[in-house]
């Protein structure tokens, strides 16, 4: 995903620069270069507006950056109190659960 937001910026970039150069080519050489980016601006936007693949899935599912159970719990939720242990002392981290309020109603997230 981070290789199509920086596509996007170099997107961006080009249709600024095109812009300033369709309003002042008079030279052969500004009119090529002209050409040259509306070409590279196309191939951009083709790429930008490809399908996400698998691989690109994959990518958002392992980005580091990604908000956690946690992050949508506090987001969601008011006065949340996380549960831990399984009366065996064990705490498995990949489980979340715990008592909140949901619009001033008790409840239980799990």
């Amino acid at each position: 995903m981070e290789e199509k937001e920086q596509l996007q910026q170099e997107l961006v970039e080009l249709e600024k620069r095109l812009e300033e150069l369709s309003q002042r080519a008079t030279t052969r050489e500004e009119q090529e270069e002209l050409v040259a980016l509306k070409q590279r601006v196309e191939k951009l936007r083709e790429q930008v507006a490809r399908p996400v693949t698998a691989m690109d899935r994959v990518k958002l599912a392992r980005h580091p950056d990604r908000p956690y159970t946690l992050d949508f719990v506090s987001w969601i939720f008011e006065d949340f109190i996380e549960i831990h242990g399984d009366r065996r002392f064990a705490d498995d981290p990949a489980i979340v659960c715990g008592l909140a309020r949901f619009h001033g109603e008790p409840v239980l997230v799990v």
